[in-house]
């Protein structure tokens, strides 16, 4: 096993930047950004492996030059933007394909897509929740009948929606 500790030269790996671009101040200390840099606990010392990670709180959009990008990031209009590099990019994306191949732009159509396969997974955690849920009520449920001595309507709940809904309300389960 090959440890780095902090006197080692880190020189021949790559420099990496995780950002994380929030719609709220998630660290509450009311910052537009936040540098995190990575210590060694146990001696307090700085870990330099060229790795940052930037937290960006969009809430705040000022006059600087970074409060300028952020609030290009909710203008739709590129003629709006701030930046006119993003400003040129997102009307590629956005108008020229729209215009040039006569659908949508590609930006919108990701965003659709992504929309959609975000409701799916929605669906389908919604269904495990509620299957879960079901699940258990019924444990519960098969459980007091046993403890009640009630063999023969575990038999009946099985057969019988009506028959399984009035005893989840009887034992106050539904």
């Amino acid at each position: 096993m090959n440890i780095l500790h902090s006197g080692q030269n880190f020189e021949h790996l790559p420099e990496s930047y995780v950002i994380f671009i929030c719609g709220k101040d998630v660290l509450k200390r009311n910052k537009q950004i936040y540098h995190i840099s990575r210590v060694i606990e146990e001696t307090g010392e700085p870990f330099q492996d060229k790795t940052h990670i930037v937290y960006l709180n969009t809430n705040i959009r000022d006059n600087t030059e970074l409060g300028k990008l952020i609030e290009d990031f909710y203008i739709t209009d590129p003629k709006k933007m701030h930046s006119k590099v993003l400003a040129r990019r997102v009307f590629e994306l956005k108008e020229n394909n729209a215009v040039e191949k006569g659908e949508e732009g590609i930006m919108t159509s990701y965003f659709e897509r992504l929309k959609q396969q975000w409701k799916k997974e929605a669906v389908l955690e919604g269904r495990a929740e509620g299957r879960a849920e079901s699940e258990t009520k019924m444990a519960k449920l098969m459980g007091l009948l046993v403890k009640d001595g009630r063999i023969d309507d575990i038999a009946k709940a099985s057969e019988s929606e009506s028959f399984r809904k009035s005893l989840l309300e009887e034992y106050q389960l539904s």
